[in-house]
């Protein structure tokens, strides 16, 4: 996932590029979570 993210802006300078993979990586997390939320609630 990461590894597209960085191909797509190779110009980005290195501090760009690891805050974009943190801020990927935190979105990616909370969808998890909303989608586990989402499933544990539509089963009740």
């Amino acid at each position: 996932m990461f590894y597209i993210l960085g191909r797509g802006a190779p110009n980005l300078d290195e501090k760009s590029f690891i805050l974009a993979q943190n801020i990927a990586s935190n979105i990616y997390e909370r969808a998890k979570d909303a989608l586990c939320f989402y499933e544990t609630n539509r089963r009740l």
